[in-house]
C-alpha cells in the first residue's frame, strides 16, 4: 500500500473545460479508491491567469506561489547549523621515520 503525503501546496488553475476535449478512463487502485486517467492535480490555491495578465507577460501563478514561499520562510525560518565546533582542518602530522 503506498502513503500519500502532501509536502507542498499546489498552486495553479483548476481547467475543468480542457478536460472535456479528451477521452477519461475511470480506473479504482485498491490504496486510493477511484482515479480518472488524463486528470491533473486540483490545485490547493487556486489563481487564475486572465488575459490581460499573460498579454502583460505577468506570471500570477509565479507570482502567487513566491509569494506562499516566503510567507512560508518566515513561518517556518531554516534550521541554520552550529558552525562552533568545526573539526579541524589542519595536516595531519607524519611519524618521524
Amino acid at each position: 500500500m503506498v502513503d500519500l503525503l502532501i509536502i507542498h501546496d499546489f498552486i495553479g488553475e483548476d481547467n475543468e473545460c480542457q478536460l472535456c476535449k479528451c477521452g477519461l478512463l475511470s480506473l479504482w487502485f485498491s490504496d486510493i479508491g477511484w482515479g480518472v486517467e488524463n486528470y491533473g492535480t486540483d490545485p490547493d490555491i487556486e489563481v487564475e491567469i486572465t488575459p490581460q495578465d499573460y498579454a502583460k507577460g505577468v506570471d500570477t501563478q509565479l507570482e502567487r506561489a513566491i509569494l506562499e514561499i516566503m510567507n512560508s520562510l518566515q513561518s517556518n525560518p531554516p534550521l541554520l547549523p552550529d558552525m562552533s565546533g568545526q573539526p579541524s582542518r589542519a595536516l595531519p602530522r607524519l611519524p618521524n621515520l
